[in-house]
């Protein structure tokens, strides 16, 4: 793997928050700000990911103060974001 690719288990423990490299290269990439991160954190619907140590937590657009659904999938066990999908204003 080169130096410029990222893994989902690479953090950014210096910026205070819990994202991984990649979380904060995709919300770079679809322009989701910590704001909606951190709401879904909060508020999303919790359901199982792909893998057991993994957990989604889901927006959807209605209840978003953003008007735009989003769903996160979380490292279960550090609490850590693996990766952060804007879902838009579409998802109910």
């Amino acid at each position: 793997m080169s130096a410029e690719q990222n893994t989902p288990d690479d953090t950014n423990e210096d910026d205070g928050n819990d994202n991984s490299q990649h979380a904060e290269d995709r919300m770079k990439e679809r322009n989701v700000s910590q704001d909606r991160v951190d709401e879904a954190k909060s508020i999303g619907r919790e359901k199982a990911g792909n893998t057991p140590n993994e957990v989604v937590k889901e927006v959807p657009a209605s209840e978003s103060k953003s008007g735009r659904g989003i769903r996160i999938v979380l490292d279960r066990a550090t609490g850590k974001v693996i990766t952060v999908i804007d879902k838009g204003s579409k998802f109910k």
